[in-house]
């Protein structure tokens, strides 16, 4: 650790869980003291505005997560003063992870197929059929619609005009918002409207890991 005398001692390992707890407790009791209009805690945690509101927008498991993290990637670890750097880098990984998580839980619910989940996301059967009975979501739910022409029509419009959209499970849910029609059909049309126009630059950065 790195003392506030500038000391520095070494983290022993049998201790890490309860750092990792300590800093996630910290972490909260901050973007809770900054939520309320009191930035002293943050500035002797060397906690930036940024960080507190990136932090405010995971949840405590992504937190807890992300200061087990912290403890378990350093040698030195600071008592009071964070290591803004690995701090920055952390919270990306679980502002992703955050995001990705939320994701899945959108498809399903919304009634994305087997194929679906495995394609986007990497899940397989087993655990997509754990996250169904989560969610509580039948299997009718990822039946395809036999779509008519104007609801194919209505696809292809919808599709083009979020263009501007990157990343292809994020487009997949703004065309099924906006169309109303299941999500289903929406990604089956949607393969197809790109091997026939394929989007510029389009790459799909949504499966980063594959979960049995």
């Amino acid at each position: 650790m790195v003392l506030q005398t500038e000391e520095l001692i070494v983290l022993p390992p049998t201790l890490k869980p309860e750092c990792a707890r300590f800093i996630s407790l910290m972490l909260q009791s901050a973007v809770e003291r900054y939520k309320n209009g009191d930035m002293q805690m943050a500035n002797s945690l060397n906690l930036s505005p940024d960080l507190l509101s990136r932090l405010d927008s995971l949840s405590l498991h992504h937190i807890q997560t992300l200061a087990h993290k912290y403890v378990t990637r350093t040698e030195i670890a600071s008592f009071l003063r964070f290591d803004t750097s690995m701090m920055e880098c952390l919270l990306a990984q679980a502002e992703n992870q955050f995001e990705r998580e939320k994701r899945i839980r959108s498809f399903v619910v919304l009634g994305a197929s087997k194929a679906m989940m495995n394609d986007l996301f990497g899940i397989r059967s087993q655990r997509f059929t754990s996250l169904r009975n989560l969610y509580g979501v039948s299997d009718t739910r990822s039946r395809r619609l036999e779509l008519t022409p104007d609801q194919e029509l209505a696809i292809y419009h919808a599709w083009l005009d979020s263009i501007e959209t990157a990343d292809f499970s994020r487009r997949l849910l703004d065309v099924a918002e906006k169309t109303g029609l299941p999500l289903t059909s929406v990604y089956s049309e949607a393969k197809i409207i790109e091997q026939v126009q394929p989007s510029p630059g389009h790459a799909d950065t949504t499966q980063t890991t594959t979960t049995a």
